[in-house]
């Protein structure tokens, strides 16, 4: 006589749940380590020794502050990984997270994002930057957040070999007071750094001759103060390719020129007024110019709902302001940075 109890049977549904749940687990890309953009310190952080801070929220969201050690944590495609990527190189994307430049909300506008996007074939970046507005911090928004990200982009075109990514498709994409150092990024690319901006006197708000259009400054030949080269990766373009920017802070800040890198606008219908009307007015700035744009703005959403997992606390429904992100990959395929299958 059998003394086992008998075994109980799944239910089909139950199956399939486990079965997408695996694959979801087995598909899912893990983050590589941290990467220095400076390894050896970080220009206009020098004797700053303090350790980076990290708040957890009740949600659990990660909220980092004292910010010294500017990075990126990349999160690269896995081997035949979804999406509509089929170039033989991937595309990228440097995420900046927001936080009014006082802190960084890591996860649902970083961590999150950069998971989506390499799920589906393309190559994101998380970057960490320095926080001008924190309590007396000595940092600024133009000399080292901007910095920051001008870095990150030298830094991915010089792996770019080693990664798998086309290094005329590497974008940038930032979300409120990150939104705002991904579009000064966009518009003051390829800058010389700023202590030899001071000597020499240029003005990296100043366009060329030609109307509506920006300077490219000095790309191959980086300059410290003593006119040397800095290194071999700021020699690099600083040129975004592209840019998305969900609900970016300061927007009045944005001027287009006539060679400014496409962009996709995002905002909330609830937003503060200088978002949620001002980014129609930045569209139609960048239409003036006759720079591809896409801008959506959802009904009902206000500020900060970046990318949460559907079982989160705060996360969105599945529908509405929760699809931007598969809008952005549409748009990258409309604009010719992935191709369709």
């Amino acid at each position: 006589m059998n003394s086992q109890p008998p075994t109980k049977r799944r239910s089909p549904l139950a199956c399939f749940a486990v079965l997408i749940f695996s694959l979801t687990a087995a598909r899912a890309v893990e983050p590589g380590p941290e990467i220095l953009l400076w390894p050896k310190g970080a220009p206009g952080s020098e004797g700053k020794t303090g350790a980076m801070k990290v708040r957890v929220t009740e949600a659990g969201d990660r909220v980092l502050s004292n910010i010294h050690k500017p990075s990126i944590t990349p999160y690269l495609p896995a081997a035949g990984s979804s999406g509509l990527t089929r170039h033989s190189e991937a595309t990228a994307v440097i995420v900046a997270p927001g936080g009014g430049h006082r802190e960084l909300w890591s996860d649902h506008e970083g961590h999150n994002v950069a998971r989506w996007l390499s799920d589906h074939g393309i190559a994101a970046f998380v970057l960490v930057y320095r926080l001008a507005r924190e309590t007396n911090s000595t940092y600024t928004v133009d000399d080292h957040a901007v910095a920051d990200m001008q870095r990150a982009l030298r830094l991915v075109r010089s792996r770019a070999s080693e990664w798998g990514i086309a290094t005329n498709r590497i974008g940038v994409m930032g979300f409120s007071a990150g939104g705002e150092v991904a579009f000064l990024s966009a518009q003051r690319f390829d800058s010389i750094p700023r202590s030899a901006d001071l000597r020499s006197g240029v003005n990296l708000n100043t366009n060329s001759n030609e109307p509506g259009r920006r300077p490219a400054l000095q790309s191959d030949r980086e300059r410290d103060g003593s006119g040397a080269q800095l290194d071999s990766i700021d020699g690099l373009s600083a040129l975004p390719n592209f840019q998305a920017l969900i609900y970016p802070g300061r927007a009045q800040r944005i001027e287009p020129a006539t060679n400014s890198p496409p962009v996709f606008l995002v905002c909330g219908y609830n937003d503060r007024p200088d978002i949620s009307e001002g980014l129609a007015s930045v569209y139609l700035k960048f239409k003036q110019m006759k720079v591809p744009a896409e801008l959506h703005i959802y009904a009902g959403s206000g500020h900060g709902f970046g990318l949460r997992p559907p079982s989160t606390t705060n996360s969105q429904p599945s529908t509405g302001t929760s699809k931007w992100i598969e809008r952005f990959e549409e748009w990258l395929a409309d604009s010719g940075f992935l191709k369709r299958p």
